[in-house]
């Protein structure tokens, strides 16, 4: 195939995927040493001509290419060279329209990736002998990808639910059997291995819950605004038995369940026995001013700004102050030192919202049960393990709290 370029012959650029400024970094850094500065100042060009108006790109002959770049053709073929056989130029022709000239069609490819480049045995040798050891290490470890341990962190990312409600209404016209649409990179905050065991306790074999039967139900969760008892009634609902007399899900059946339960109001836990000391404390956080109530929860004078913020917050979100009594209690008892505190408080707020409670004894009803699920053993006695306050009220309830965290 022809190799060699007349002034005349005429060249078009393309552009296969997207250079960034990182790109144009790791091009000069990495990709220069091998290939020389004539090279990469050709890829460069050949970028800023990519981005001209058509009007100025046309007909544009290697002669201009030349003058642009002050350099003189066999420069240019080395360097073209270059380009091509590392991987960062593709380079095309065909027959001028007059068949004098050729029309060369230039296709830009973007540099590898730092982690890619040095995963190359080829371009980690040849940078490694351009550079010699020190520099290529220095280098090397300039671009080297720092992965943080994350064991030691708290996951307060928040969910799907936390941020959208969909209507069932709203979804009518998407189709007539909504598991037909694929929903993906979606984070729910069902715990589906928790749930699968719970099923298991209604007879439900594991096997039933495959990876498409698991995806659906944590789909259709979010899509009718569903919680895990209501998600429990559905599941049962569904079941069926097939000709081999062996239980399956229906997700039809699953589907029209969850609609119907979307459609209706969940009813929250009420108090069996208004005398208890656990109702009284409730109620206490529900007379309690949130501000004062916070401020003897810290043992301190005065609240910082930070702390005001967070209880504005939670006001914004119409919370009651029982509601937020409730959480700031049970946030301060469950904090460790290395907790976003505030990011922390958030994240519960948000769940306490999302299961639609209304007054503090719903709050700590709903959060005595998320902490035994979520948490461990020796977590799940957080509250009888814990100092109590230091406020008559509290220390008049201190039993009640032992006997709930259990």
């Amino acid at each position: 195939m022809k190799k060699d370029v007349k002034e005349f012959d005429t060249y078009s650029i393309q552009k296969n995927g997207i250079v960034s400024d990182f790109d144009l970094k790791v091009l000069i850094r990495l990709y220069q040493p091998i290939i020389g500065y004539t090279a990469t100042s050709l890829y460069l060009t050949l970028l800023n001509e990519n981005s001209l108006s058509p009007v100025v790109a046309t007909n544009r002959t290697h002669k201009r290419l030349f003058a642009l770049m002050q350099i003189n053709k066999t420069d240019f073929l080395l360097a073209r060279k270059k380009l091509e056989s590392i991987g960062l130029l593709n380079t095309k022709i065909k027959e001028n329209e007059n068949k004098i000239a050729l029309d060369y069609l230039y296709a830009l490819q973007s540099p590898k990736t730092p982690n890619d480049f040095f995963n190359d045995t080829v371009l980690n040798s040849l940078l490694l002998k351009s550079l010699g050891e020190d520099e290529f290490y220095r280098t090397q470890y300039f671009y080297s990808d720092y992965q943080p341990q994350n064991d030691d962190y708290i996951d307060i990312s928040s969910s799907f639910e936390e941020s959208f409600v969909i209507k069932p209404a709203s979804i009518k016209n998407l189709s007539q059997h909504y598991s037909e649409k694929v929903t993906k990179n979606v984070v729910s905050n069902l715990n589906m291995d928790a749930f699968v065991v719970k099923m298991t306790e209604h007879l439900i074999p594991k096997s039933l819950f495959t990876s498409a039967v698991k995806k659906e139900i944590a789909r259709v969760k979010m899509l009718f605004d569903l919680n895990e008892k209501q998600l429990e009634n559905c599941v049962l609902s569904s079941i069926q038995i097939d000709e081999n007399q062996k239980k399956k899900i229906n997700l039809m059946l699953f589907n029209q369940e969850a609609e119907k339960c979307g459609q209706s109001t969940p009813v929250l836990e009420q108090p069996k026995d208004e005398t208890s000391d656990l109702f009284l404390f409730a109620k206490h956080l529900d007379d309690s001013d949130p501000y004062d109530y916070y401020k003897g929860l810290l043992h301190i004078p005065s609240l910082f700004k930070n702390d005001l913020y967070l209880i504005k917050q939670l006001q914004d979100a119409k919370m009651t102050s029982g509601m937020i009594n409730a959480v700031l209690y049970y946030c301060v008892k469950n904090k460790k030192s290395d907790y976003n505190f505030n990011g922390y408080v958030q994240k519960v707020a948000s769940s306490v919202i999302k299961e639609k409670c209304q007054n503090a004894y719903q709050v700590l009803n709903y959060l005595k049960k998320a902490l035994v699920r979520k948490f461990d053993k020796k977590e799940e006695n957080v509250f009888s393990s814990a100092t109590t306050i230091e406020d008559p009220i509290n220390d008049e309830f201190e039993k009640a709290l032992n006997e709930w965290g259990k």
